[in-house]
């Protein structure tokens, strides 16, 4: 009989162990996965100055003050908030000493060639990204580098 008792128990177990297994997998897999935080990227610019400002931060209104600050530090002049975008990239585009264009891509190159399709003539002040670095104007060199805050 002690065998029977054993055989039965072991099976009991392997049933339940189981079973249980199954559970926690419908569980974890029911439990959504820790999405990452938005963030939100500023692209500032002066006119005057030819200066750019840009800022990445989890806070929107926090993005766009560090973008005009970024912008002010490196000399710029009335610095003006051009975008500020969500969860992606933005590019702003000028031509001249008061046209501008901002657009957003799946990638800096993407958000670039939108901006400058909209002003033929026009060149890239500023781009960047919410993940990653900030890119460099492409047809010049910034006077300074530009840093993500």
């Amino acid at each position: 009989m002690k065998s029977t008792i054993k055989h039965r128990t072991r099976n009991t177990l392997v049933a339940a162990l189981t079973g249980g297994a199954a559970l926690a997998g419908a569980f974890g897999a029911a439990a959504p996965a820790q999405a990452a935080p938005d963030m939100y990227i500023a692209l500032s610019y002066s006119f005057t100055s030819d200066i750019s400002g840009i800022a990445v931060t989890n806070d929107k209104e926090q993005s766009r003050i560090n973008s005009l600050g970024n912008c002010q530090d490196k000399g710029g002049n009335h610095c003006v908030t051009f975008a500020n975008e969500k969860n992606t990239c933005v590019a702003l585009a000028i031509l001249g000493q008061q046209e501008s264009n901002t657009a957003t891509g799946a990638t800096p190159k993407d958000a670039e060639d939108q901006a400058l399709a909209q002003n033929p003539g026009s060149h890239i002040a500023v781009s960047g990204c919410t993940a990653g670095n900030p890119r460099k104007p492409l047809d010049r060199l910034p006077t300074v580098p530009l840093t993500q805050q």
